[in-house]
């Protein structure tokens, strides 16, 4: 995203992501030639790294503490109740951002799981997942997305409750004052304009109707 960039919610992070992770992995440590004069105003990098020079890391961020406890990324948006992170997107940002955070979320999300073949480029070698600790899921609210995120159960892991006031409309509705709850893996209270195959969609895209 440009500097000022205002994600409005995980399933644009998850779009955004997928056109520019890559110019991640290029540009990492990147330094203009050295006989390089740069136009007037401009700057010559030198070792510039975009994983951490740049706003990428908030996307990133709003992608790991935005998920319900069990991995699953609540039916907001364009996302659906399956969703998760990509194991591509896991191994990338455990090459971008290699903190204790980041190792927790990946060890616990890959378990049982086969590492895409990307994880052949992105993937180091000498990484150590072993001083795992649970990831904690924390109540948080994300202003630039105006959703509020409130948990229960040891590290978050028990149930998720999104409160939903973004600036977003179009799509499944004319706006996204929602509200939605999951507990035990399951959804106990869901935005019925979310429904793609709603017998009465059309009545349930209105403020009044969301759930």
């Amino acid at each position: 995203l440009p500097d000022g960039g205002t994600p409005e919610s995980v399933s644009y992070d998850i779009m955004t992501i997928g056109g520019i992770y890559l110019y991640g992995y290029s540009l990492r440590d990147y330094s203009d030639p050295d006989d390089f004069v740069p136009p007037e105003g401009e700057v010559k990098y030198s070792h510039f790294n975009p994983n951490s020079d740049t706003i990428f890391d908030e996307v990133w961020q709003n992608l790991l503490w935005s998920s319900n406890g069990d991995f699953t990324y609540p039916p907001i948006a364009d996302t659906y109740a399956v969703t998760t992170l990509s194991t591509s997107y896991l191994d990338f940002i455990l090459m971008a951002f290699n903190t204790t955070t980041v190792r927790s979320y990946v060890k616990e999300r890959m378990a049982n799981v086969s590492p895409n073949n990307e994880a052949l480029f992105y993937r180091d070698p000498d990484v150590n997942l072993s001083d795992y600790k649970p990831f904690n899921f924390p109540d948080i609210v994300f202003p630039y997305l105006s959703q509020g995120f409130l948990r229960t159960g040891e590290n978050g892991r028990n149930s998720t409750i999104v409160l939903d006031a973004s600036n977003y409309g179009g799509h499944h509705h004319i706006d996204s004052l929602n509200i939605v709850y999951k507990k035990d893996g399951r959804e106990l209270l869901n935005d019925l304009g979310y429904l793609w195959d709603h017998a009465n969609h059309s009545l349930t895209t209105y403020t009044n109707i969301h759930n």
